[in-house]
């Protein structure tokens, strides 16, 4: 229905009937990783929504916005305080998410539960930009509650702004020369911006600095990082509460555990990838290359489709 799977690929997968559910499971997955961003975030989003409790087990979250909101939404409902929602109010409204006529609706509720409401739904009813503004503003302004509900900001730049001390303290000096070495190999960094890392004098100033001058350059620039960071530094990433942005790792990390599943399932309908500001400050073309590159090199081919 997705146009993830041809009938080929479905038929392939339905022929491992003969075989075990866990082999049946792996030919699904694998075949799905190796499609790329666009089939792994639909299988990601279709399988949070469909399995929260295995995917909060094994730290799969969604990557759609109206996923995240529609998880947490009565529990916003009840805790963000009437200040919090006139100020979400404004925010929203300043973003051109709200027109003048939905900003007042909002205010003209009785209660600051309805108030609330009132304002959750009208966004969740709108495009997935103006949910992932809405989810960004909430777990940058407000961590504490986000992480106890469980909501992670869609912005790689917000995921390290949240942990950027913690980074500098805890990354090895061995770490910072690796990201460096694949931020310039992605082109997220010219060799002027490495030459400035690799000479501060500590490993701490490189770290900053790196951390630092990456943020500066965007979304784009800033999910690359995350991602890199997802697979040099796992067991840091996961002690900080770092999950990666894309739904190819993501998936690959959790494979072997959905593979114990007894039906996975198929596809379920979800959003479109968001480009954000700052995509064009980097070479898109030149990491779509590599992306795939690296995609065809780590993706699973033990199994013969």
């Amino acid at each position: 229905m997705m146009d993830v799977l041809n009938d080929q690929e479905m038929k392939t997968v339905e022929e491992k009937k003969k075989m075990t559910s866990k082999y049946r499971a792996r030919c699904l997955i694998d075949t799905v990783m190796k499609k790329g961003e666009r089939g792994s975030r639909l299988m990601v989003d279709y399988l949070t929504e469909r399995h929260p409790e295995l995917c909060w087990t094994l730290g799969l979250t969604p990557t759609s916005a109206w996923i995240k909101l529609g998880r947490i939404r009565s529990e916003l409902i009840d805790r963000l305080s009437d200040d919090d929602v006139i100020d979400l109010l404004y925010y929203l409204w300043k973003m051109d998410v709200l027109n003048d006529k939905e900003k007042k609706t909002v205010e003209r509720k009785m209660t600051s539960k309805d108030r609330a409401r009132c304002l959750i739904d009208t966004v969740m009813k709108k495009g997935e930009r103006e949910r992932i503004l809405m989810v960004d503003y909430l777990t940058e302004r407000h961590p504490k509650l986000c992480w106890t509900l469980g909501l992670t900001p869609t912005s790689a730049r917000i995921k390290l702004g949240s942990i950027r001390s913690e980074l500098i303290d805890r990354l090895s000096d061995n770490d910072v020369i690796s990201l460096l070495y694949d931020l310039g190999k992605k082109n997220v960094l010219n060799d002027q911006e490495k030459k400035t890392v690799e000479e501060k004098m500590t490993s701490k100033d490189r770290a900053c600095c790196l951390i630092d001058t990456v943020m500066e350059k965007g979304e784009r620039a800033s999910s690359v990082m995350v991602d890199h960071l997802m697979e040099r530094c796992p067991e840091l990433c996961s002690a900080l509460g770092l999950t990666p942005t894309s739904p190819w790792i993501r998936f690959g990390r959790s494979q072997e555990s959905f593979s114990r599943k007894e039906r996975p399932g198929l596809m379920s309908p979800s959003l479109p990838l968001v480009m954000h500001e700052g995509d064009s400050e980097l070479d898109a073309s030149a990491e779509i290359e590599d992306d795939e590159e690296d995609e065809g090199e780590q993706c699973h081919s033990s199994i013969e489709l």
